[in-house]
């Protein structure tokens, strides 16, 4: 009787049951999605961090720079494990193109790099340590998209009468700078290619960074570091933050798809009330009828809620089968920013 009643339910009430099994379906879709891009994420950044051997405290410093002092300094803290100290060449985008486009005007920092020897490592496509040949260039992910590069175009840098030009070889992953959100990005350049360019480019940025035997000291240690009179002429960051802005883009967007969850539950809900309120009015009759052949209300109750119990079923199915197939849109900024550790 029951499957009968479901049935003859649905069909009389078409255009509700298609409705409401959407809205579930769509709620549903949306949510895993956003539990896929939540573990999609920690666990890309947890794999990004840890394969590039992310510093616990990083000072940026513009101007010049003692590192005598900063040596110094390391060897008489017990925090520090280990510290270097990382120049970075800044170029104006009026001095930059991608091919034949120039860079465009912007706040974003353009800094040349060379690999570094002990952490921080700049990465490739795959989470490894990046090398790049003399004549070559690594060219942040953020700049392939925004430019659409493709690996084997060139990169000119211009300055006077001085050029200098690059092959892209591959695009890397920065866990300091790879954010869009970041200001500055880094390019990784051979060697004996940086020590070129320095001679045209003497203007010079620094990382100064340091890893410590336990990074939950890192406020600490940041604290200690700023009360001293080591150059810090720029921003300072500790892991914990690093992670933190690594995760703000996609973090935003799987916040706004649990806010869409939420309301497409609310209306949901709210329609779902509706229509058995309907349903019950309209089966008045019926309801009736089945109370005077005895059967207890609890059972009558049981009728109704199974129908909406099983459009949940097929809403929640289908909606799960959609994450399967599209859930990858979500993920795929991750996924080409800091990897797949799903």
């Amino acid at each position: 009787m029951r499957l009968t009643f479901i049935k003859k339910d649905l069909t009389r009430h078409r255009l509700i049951s298609i409705g409401l099994t959407l809205c579930i379906m769509m709620t549903s879709f949306l949510a895993t999605s956003a539990a896929q891009m939540t573990v999609q994420l920690n666990g890309s950044i947890s794999d990004l961090l840890q394969s590039a051997k992310a510093p616990d405290f990083v000072q940026m410093h513009d101007g010049s720079l003692d590192e005598k002092a900063v040596d110094i300094f390391s060897s008489k803290q017990s925090m520090v494990k280990a510290h270097q100290i990382v120049p970075m060449i800044p170029i104006e985008h009026v001095s930059i193109k991608f091919g034949q486009e120039p860079a465009q005007a912007g706040v974003m920092d353009h800094l040349f790099v060379k690999q570094n020897r002990y952490f921080d490592f700049l990465l490739n496509e795959r989470n490894e340590k990046l090398t790049v040949n003399k004549g070559e260039v690594a060219v942040p992910i953020y700049f392939q998209q925004k430019y659409h590069l493709k690996i084997g175009e060139r990169l000119l840098i211009t300055k006077g009468s001085h050029q200098f030009s690059f092959q892209i070889k591959t695009f890397l992953r920065d866990a300091q700078m790879n954010p869009s959100l970041v200001s500055s990005k880094r390019f990784l350049l051979h060697d004996a290619d940086w020590a070129t360019l320095n001679q045209v480019f003497q203007k010079k940025e620094y990382l100064i960074e340091f890893l410590l035997h336990d990074a939950s000291q890192a406020d600490a240690f940041q604290s200690l570091y700023q009360s001293s009179e080591l150059p810090q002429q720029g921003p300072a960051v500790t892991l914990s933050l690093l992670r933190m802005l690594n995760a703000l883009t996609d973090g935003m967007v799987i916040a706004i798809l649990l806010l869409v969850c939420f309301l497409l539950i609310s209306i949901s809900l709210l329609s779902l009330r509706l229509a058995m309120t309907a349903a019950i009015e309209e089966d008045e009759r019926e309801i009736g009828i089945l109370k005077v052949l005895g059967i207890p209300l609890s059972k009558i109750k049981q009728l109704y809620v199974g129908k909406y119990a099983v459009l949940a079923c097929i809403g929640c199915i289908a909606g799960y089968l959609m994450t399967l197939m599209f859930g990858d849109l979500f993920t795929a900024n991750i996924q080409q920013y800091m990897g797949n550790r799903l």
